[in-house]
């Protein structure tokens, strides 16, 4: 366990007491009890900063329309292509083949739709291999 001086011992707590609350609502001691029912009935989440979530827009942000495209490129060898596409994406051999040939004589090839998170995820570990990889809404 790590031991602070009295000037630390006051900053960590003045931090906990701060952060806390922002972690674990349910902390604070003038939270208003609500019914179950009361719940229930809310439709819309009002948060700080006047963004409202409704039901809609949460629905909407993780519809699965976010295409990834990977584009060919003259330095990437076809085997380490297929080798990306099995690691990244979970291909099997055959289909991270189809999709390695369909980049090679079409210049491009469609790997996934996806959420916009997991086809960013996506984006960012293809582009770390060295392929040259796009998002588009679908």
């Amino acid at each position: 366990m790590r031991s602070f001086c009295p000037g630390q011992q006051s900053a960590v707590r003045a931090v906990r007491e701060t952060i806390s609350p922002l972690l674990f609502p349910g902390l604070l001691r003038e939270e208003k009890n609500l019914s179950q029912l009361e719940v229930a009935s809310m439709d819309t989440e009002t948060l700080p900063g006047k963004i409202e979530i409704t039901g809609e827009k949460i629905e909407a942000a993780f519809e699965k329309n976010w295409n990834v495209i990977v584009w060919d490129d003259p330095i990437n060898l076809m085997s380490y292509v297929v080798f990306v596409f099995r690691k990244v994406l979970a291909f099997t051999k055959e289909k991270a083949a189809r999709h390695m040939l369909e980049v090679h004589h079409h210049g491009k090839s469609h790997v996934a739709t996806e959420a916009r998170e997991k086809a960013e995820l996506y984006h960012q570990q293809l582009q770390a291999h060295g392929l040259s990889v796009t998002i588009e809404k679908a």
